[in-house]
């Protein structure tokens, strides 16, 4: 039985795709298919994918354009045929070891892997990690915020399919793949974070996600949206939204009497682990 199926949601993004292609040439474990759902590209996506036909088991489906991953993603959902799905961005990059390291996870009584990444070009990490399998609250994705890489994601397909894959809401565009850990958490689904590097995230200009500001709004209607399923404190969730931009302002090196401002508010009226990191944060 096919143990993976990795899916690459892409649009105009050839040079990045023939860098992730070739990195799947070279993954050490190779029970696994690829499936490169493209959303309308122009430029030589197609020659790229043609490149790997023969040293991969590869499929191409070329879809009209969406204007986000979502659709393609799901169009790779509803044609995998791996026990395991595996999400991976067009722009990012997995270690040689990703998919053993991630084989051997996928005996425990789980439903969701993740793992940490590099941003590519630095040493500094991102990822959400805990060592042994856990039950993700809801309320710690929507008072705390995500931080699961969405191209370390590695999901039953059964899983997958239960909550009716990603939403194609295009209101939610640039954060579908938190909309599904939240749906995720919501039937129990159960988590195991990988305390591995196992990938490069590439922060370019061509990040659906690269404007923040839109982002946070997109974030904030997220989280709003599911006040009908759980008994949100709306307070928690603004904060959680200032101690995002704090770290936008902080980030940035010229806001920093902007970005104190956020934190302040957060220590204020955050979560328990928000109201720690701004501590953290105002404190350096």
């Amino acid at each position: 039985m096919m143990q993976f199926s990795v899916i690459i949601p892409t649009y105009n993004r050839a040079l990045f795709l023939d860098e992730l292609l070739e990195c799947l040439v070279n993954q050490r474990y190779k029970n696994f298919e690829v499936l490169v759902c493209d959303d309308g590209s122009t430029d030589n996506t197609k020659e790229i994918v043609n490149k790997y036909i023969k040293v991969l088991n590869l499929k191409y489906f070329l879809g009209t354009n969406w204007g986000g991953p979502a659709r393609p993603r799901n169009i790779g959902i509803q044609n995998a045929q791996g026990e395991w799905l595996c999400f991976v961005d067009s722009d990012d990059l997995w270690h040689a070891e990703k998919l053993e390291a991630v084989s051997k996870v996928t005996h425990q009584p789980v439903d969701v892997i993740c793992h940490l990444f590099h941003i590519k070009g630095s040493e500094k990490c991102i990822g959400r990690y805990r060592k042994t399998p856990f039950y993700s609250r809801v309320e710690d994705f929507v008072y705390n915020g995500n931080r699961i890489v969405n191209s370390s994601l590695c999901i039953r397909k059964r899983t997958v399919e239960q909550v009716g894959g990603f939403s194609e809401n295009p209101s939610f565009i640039g954060v579908e793949d938190y909309e599904l850990l939240i749906k995720l958490a919501l039937i129990k689904a159960r988590f195991y974070c990988l305390n591995r590097v196992l990938g490069h995230y590439r922060i370019s200009d061509t990040n659906i996600s690269g404007d923040f500001m839109v982002q946070i709004r997109k974030i904030e209607l997220l989280l709003l949206s599911y006040g009908k399923l759980i008994l949100l404190n709306k307070i928690k969730i603004y904060a959680l939204l200032d101690y995002m931009k704090g770290n936008y302002f902080s980030e940035s090196g010229s806001e920093k009497k902007q970005a104190r401002k956020y934190y302040r508010n957060t220590l204020l009226k955050g979560s328990t682990v928000i109201q720690a990191k701004a501590l953290v944060r105002l404190l350096k």
